[in-house]
């Protein structure tokens, strides 16, 4: 009897993947937010949020507070768009 074979188209993504300010603002104001993917940022390093906003900062944000809220660290910069250490972004109008 003959073999079958089966092939699967697969998507490939690229290893490295770096987000731009305009493509964090658009994913901070998709409904509710999301988690970004991103080879600069790492998440889960500090519960203050520091790396959130060195993070933001490097991106172009202006970030007028950091905090330890409790489970997550947090960076809010001065145009709403808040991120998280566990890579949650979204933006509070």
């Amino acid at each position: 009897m003959g073999q079958i074979a089966l092939i699967r188209e697969v998507e490939i993504m690229p290893l490295e993947t770096i987000l731009s300010k305009e493509q964090l603002i658009e994913i901070a104001e998709s409904v509710n937010g999301n988690f970004i993917c991103d080879t600069e940022y790492k998440e889960f390093v500090d519960l203050d949020g520091k790396e959130a906003k060195r993070y933001l900062e490097s991106k172009g944000f202006n970030v007028v507070r950091n905090l330890d809220t409790g489970r997550n660290g947090l960076a809010i910069t001065s145009c709403g768009v808040r991120l998280s250490t566990n890579g949650y972004i979204c933006k509070v109008v």
